[in-house]
């Protein structure tokens, strides 16, 4: 199996065996090919085969992170929102095109999600600037404060940008590659957390915001 344990196809097929699917939908490391020997494998397991909602256990030596649904689901009226981790899955078993329409279904949902308005921006600025003032008490509290700001700044930066947040995983690799100022800036800001380094990286995202 190498560095990368197994391969996509060997745990698809091990999965196929076990709760004979309509479709195996893949995302996360594996669905882009930058899993490792550690990698969780990510997938959603639609089968009429009566199983548990969520598998977390070993399979191929990779632990799973595989969510099952009944085909009868997207039959009806569904959300796509309930299930926008789909949006970069790959279908690694569709015979019957189930997991496709699925997944195209998601893609729908969320291209055609309008971007935040002006004023839910210069919102998501002040509430910054507002934990970041109380972040500067130095108590337990305003600790805190600074973490809660750090981790809701990532969707905040999607935001201004005119992006879909898919999770920090994701959004994490867009802010290094298409915003490598602002990826140094909440780096250190996560590395050592302070209100100095948070106060960086908030005037950053001012900056970058145009309405």
């Amino acid at each position: 199996m190498g560095e990368q344990g197994a391969t996509v196809r060997e745990i698809t097929d091990a999965l196929v065996r076990r709760w004979s699917p309509e479709a195996v939908l893949v995302y996360g490391s594996f669905a882009d090919g930058t899993q490792d020997a550690q990698s969780d494998f990510d997938a959603l397991v639609i089968t009429h085969t009566p199983a548990p909602p969520h598998d977390t256990s070993d399979l191929c030596g990779h632990r799973q992170d595989v969510f099952f649904s009944s085909p009868e689901i997207f039959g009806g009226e569904w959300f796509p929102e309930d299930f926008v981790q789909l949006y970069h899955a790959v279908p690694a078993y569709d015979p019957k095109g189930m997991g496709r329409a699925v997944i195209d279904a998601v893609r729908r949902w969320v291209d055609s999600r309008p971007r935040r308005s002006p004023d839910e921006c210069r919102d998501s600025l002040a509430w910054l600037e507002k934990m970041l003032t109380r972040a500067g008490r130095g108590d337990p509290e305003g600790d805190y404060r600074l973490l809660w700001m750090l981790t809701d700044s990532l969707e905040i930066w999607c935001d201004l940008t005119g992006r879909f947040c898919f999770g920090p995983k994701k959004s994490l690799r867009l802010l290094r590659e298409e915003d490598p100022a602002g990826w140094e800036l909440y780096r250190a800001a996560l590395h050592a957390p302070s209100p100095a380094a948070a106060a960086a990286w908030v005037d950053h995202l001012r900056r970058l915001w145009r309405p």
